[in-house]
């Protein structure tokens, strides 16, 4: 589960902020049930979420000729080649191989690897006829590592007519904060708000699901 903590920690009767003061957070229940945050998980590579876009030109007077970026956090229990991602089913789409290669419309980012059992934050950057590929991975012991790659689609134009509907799945793993912006995002913009929610009216920003409402079959935009 992705998200921040943040707040003030005050001394005495004065309620002078401390400096340096280390802070330990701790799980106060085992109930899953009961947790504030949550992700999407796919048990099997038939599952899928879907979006019906608002009418049948939306995706490709959206995505097709113009900048945009995808954002998600990524967990896969198991490797596979997969379209994880689906702007338009098999034509347009976001994988990843058996290798744990990131793929975009079957073109892989040889440098940018997907690793099973733990969370790697993608952004996937299309500007033009470039699509950029930046994956940071957080470990435990070593820290934030990040991996970054591109590509050079044969055209300009997405393959995006008459879609119908956006798809997430056909994957064992996970899927959390899921964004889409209609903008091509900076390495400098992606790294400043990876790592914490956001309030949902930022400039460019599409759509955003946080799959935190626990509903099981149902999922909100709180992009505004």
């Amino acid at each position: 589960t992705s998200g921040t903590v943040s707040g003030r920690i005050t001394y005495g009767t004065t309620g002078s902020a401390v400096k340096g003061a280390d802070v330990i957070v701790r799980k106060v229940s085992t109930d899953p049930m009961s947790e504030q945050y949550h992700s999407l998980h796919f048990t099997s590579p038939l599952g899928e979420a879907v979006w019906p876009y608002v009418d049948g030109n939306y995706a490709q007077k959206t995505f097709a000729d113009n900048d945009f970026t995808v954002q998600a956090w990524i967990c896969p229990d198991e490797l596979s080649d997969s379209k994880i991602i689906q702007f338009k089913g098999d034509d347009c789409y976001i994988g990843i191989t058996t290798g744990g290669k990131v793929t975009f419309n079957g073109i892989a980012f040889d440098k940018v690897t997907i690793n099973t059992k733990s969370y790697s934050h993608l952004s996937i950057i299309r500007k033009g006829t470039n699509v950029d590929c930046h994956v940071i991975y957080i470990d435990p012991k070593q820290g934030v590592t990040t991996y970054h790659d591109n590509i050079t689609l044969p055209s300009q134009t997405l393959p995006l007519s008459s879609a119908t509907q956006f798809t997430l799945g056909h994957f064992k793993g996970y899927i959390d904060e899921l964004r889409i912006w209609t903008k091509a995002l900076t390495i400098d913009e992606i790294e400043e708000n990876y790592d914490h929610l956001l309030v949902g009216n930022e400039k460019g920003l599409e759509t955003y699901w946080t799959f935190d409402e626990n509903l099981h079959t149902q999922f909100f935009d709180y992009s505004r």
